[in-house]
């Protein structure tokens, strides 16, 4: 049971669900992220004061690193509003393929920059996934195509008529 990728799951899951509400809701991205961001200050700054009068929370950070904590979290901002903006105008299908896109790119430069290392089993895994993706793509593509031509199809015919 320790093998189970119960961290990738939640993730998938959660992306998922988090995308189907934005949608839902349907306001601009900017107004979700802030109403978002507004619910969750609490929560994070709370434990931020937690850690910091904590005697063993993070004796060995330093305001400046606290700072940059804080400036990744407006780094963020730009991904996130363009993920809210694209959940509420782009089909599911291709919101779902792109996030395959940022693990894929994580791992390359893993790989290529950084000199990591993955086993085969790893390879196996990621060349399942892009095969799926890869497939999933190719049927979407050819109904496409396939409804693209009936309609010409139905078009021609009701303009012969």
């Amino acid at each position: 049971m320790d093998d189970f990728p119960f961290v990738a799951l939640f993730l998938a899951v959660s992306f998922a669900l988090y995308g189907f509400v934005r949608r839902r809701v349907g306001v601009p991205s900017f107004v979700g992220l802030t109403v978002e961001t507004l619910i969750l200050l609490p929560f994070a700054l709370g434990y931020f004061v937690w850690q910091w009068l904590s005697p063993t929370g993070l004796p060995d950070h330093t305001p400046p690193e606290f700072a940059l904590l804080a400036l990744g979290g407006a780094v963020t901002i730009f991904p996130l509003l363009c993920f809210a903006y694209a959940a509420l105008h782009v089909p599911f299908t291709i919101l779902g393929f792109i996030q395959y896109l940022a693990p894929s790119l994580t791992l390359t430069l893993a790989v290529t920059v950084y000199g990591q290392t993955v086993t085969a089993e790893r390879w196996q895994t990621f060349a399942f996934i892009w095969t799926a993706v890869a497939l999933f793509s190719f049927e979407s593509l050819y109904h496409g195509w396939r409804n693209a031509r009936a309609t010409k199809q139905v078009t021609e015919d009701a303009a012969g008529r």
